[in-house]
């Protein structure tokens, strides 16, 4: 009776063991899938997240080109190379990082869209100053050709008031409209300032036209063209006569 109990408490104790060692192996199971399904979870709205953030951007992204006017095309996702296979806390990183990069290059262009197209670096009365007399230019070469076409006449006194009537009011008048259109293109920035809310509609602040110093730049360069041609005008004649 002795051997059986003893036997039977042997027994009855390695079946307690095992029943101990089968719980302890269900709970770690259990916990397992109830950290399995957690993590999915937490991956899944993260999953969620990115994908918010990314039609957020790419929202953005077609509303500055439109403001633009530049045309935004996406590559379909079939026609991108799959990437290759990474942990999931890597990948996660490295999309984060690329979304992080691609909010600040729409602060950038948002930045450089706020800003004149032209000389932004310039101020606007420099600017400004720098169209009017590039576009003065044009004036040297229409006295040139008035110059050589009125010259020619009889009437030499005549034709060169005409002449630098031309050059010092009609073309100086012309450049400085010209000018103004210049300015009020690519002389402001393309993106309009934003407003305080949605209700509110963007709208433009004026452009510095500075009428004033283009008449005074064009005239000027045209009557400094008109003076060297009459100089010329006087040298050649007196070498003829």
């Amino acid at each position: 009776m002795t051997g059986r109990a003893a036997g039977g408490g042997s027994a009855w104790t390695a079946y307690l063991a095992q029943l101990r060692e089968l719980h302890a192996v269900r709970s770690a199971a259990a916990e397992r899938g109830e950290s399995t399904e957690e993590s999915l979870r937490a991956r899944a709205s993260q999953v969620e997240a990115f994908a918010e953030r990314i039609r957020k951007q790419e929202k953005t992204v077609v509303g500055l080109a439109y403001d633009l006017r530049r045309p935004v095309r996406f590559v379909p996702a079939e026609v991108t190379d799959p990437a290759p296979s990474r942990p999931w806390d890597e990948a996660a990183d490295d999309l984060e990082e690329r979304l992080d990069t691609a909010d600040r290059a729409i602060d950038e262009v948002r930045h450089y869209g706020h800003r004149p197209q032209l000389l932004p670096n310039w101020p606007d009365t420099a600017r400004n100053a720098a169209i009017y007399f590039v576009l003065s230019l044009s004036n040297v070469f229409v006295n040139i050709g008035l110059w050589l076409f009125y010259v020619a006449g009889d009437d030499a006194a005549g034709t060169q008031f005409t002449a630098a009537a031309w050059g010092c009011c009609f073309w100086p008048i012309a450049v400085v409209i010209a000018g103004m259109v210049a300015i009020r293109t690519i002389g402001a920035p393309r993106l309009r300032p934003k407003p305080a809310n949605e209700f509110e509609k963007a709208t433009t602040t004026p452009a510095q036209l500075n009428t004033g110093l283009g008449f005074a730049i064009s005239v000027g360069v045209s009557a400094a063209s008109i003076g060297i041609l009459w100089v010329l005008g006087t040298i050649l004649s007196s070498g003829t006569a």
